[in-house]
């Protein structure tokens, strides 16, 4: 049986990955597969793994796997591999770097009947190209799992007329006397990047709106945490949020899974 499985493992590395023979896919693995390292935004079962290996293949199209190494006791099979390409496409939400990168990993299967059932695998893949590893959240409130990585976050809020000068003098604080207690905060919740712009549509008199821009390592723990931090300065922080653009933070609490990419235009 280890044997077997070994052939089997080694198929997905020869055939699927460095064959591109994605239809193999359902040949191999179980319909209700379960991958607990997928790429972020893959569903469950075969499908998923489609999506993850055919994202691995579109960020890395000249990708290729050596095995360094492969082992089997029972139904287990455990793979030491090297991965090399070229990161020309888009890969995990992250846009093309032209890197090529040479990173190992260890990736650990469950076979039932010859086919594979479950897949774990440590890869340090992500930590090269800069964004955070994928992790699991739990819900306060309920059995619900989130998965996600470094999300870009938009939000555009209205600032009433009769507040703006309000507005002013908020953001003076957040960049003079309390900055470093913004910054601490900000590091608390995994926020690695933040840009903020005032802006003024036409037709819409004199209403500015606030445009911030976020990356975000967990948009969960960000926004949940933000909502319910009982620190001194988030609680001022979501007060004075509240004043100047009326957000509900009861709302926010009820946050659902990372935001997903549906559109994106590059100039040439």
């Amino acid at each position: 049986m280890s044997e077997g499985n070994k052939a089997v493992v080694r198929r997905v590395f020869d055939e699927i990955l460095n064959g591109r023979n994605l239809e193999l896919i359902d040949e191999l693995y179980l319909p209700n597969i379960v991958d607990h390292d997928p790429l972020p935004g893959a569903g469950p079962g075969r499908e998923g793994v489609k999506h993850s290996i055919g994202g691995l293949l579109e960020g890395f199209p000249d990708l290729h796997v050596t095995i360094e190494d492969i082992a089997a006791h029972g139904n287990l099979v455990t793979v030491h591999n090297t991965w090399r390409g070229t990161q020309t496409g888009r890969y995990g939400g992250l846009p093309a770097t032209g890197r090529s990168l040479t990173f190992s990993g260890v990736v650990i299967w469950r076979l039932e009947d010859g086919m594979i059932a479950e897949r774990w695998a440590i890869l340090d893949l992500v930590g090269q190209l800069g964004i955070a590893r994928r992790r699991r959240r739990r819900s306060a409130s309920a059995a619900l799992e989130y998965e996600s990585t470094i999300t870009p976050y938009a939000s555009l809020q209205p600032i009433p007329p009769d507040r703006f000068d309000d507005w002013v003098e908020f953001n003076e604080q957040l960049k003079g006397p309390r900055r470093e207690e913004y910054i601490a905060s900000r590091t608390r919740l995994g926020v690695r990047r933040e840009l903020a712009w005032l802006v003024v549509w036409p037709r819409t008199g004199d209403t500015r709106h606030e445009i911030v821009y976020y990356e975000i390592e967990d948009l969960i723990r960000f926004g949940y945490g933000l909502a319910t931090s009982e620190d001194p300065f988030d609680e001022w922080f979501r007060e004075r949020v509240a004043y100047l653009h009326g957000y509900d933070w009861d709302e926010v609490e009820k946050l659902g899974p990372a935001v997903q990419l549906v559109f994106e235009w590059t100039a040439d």
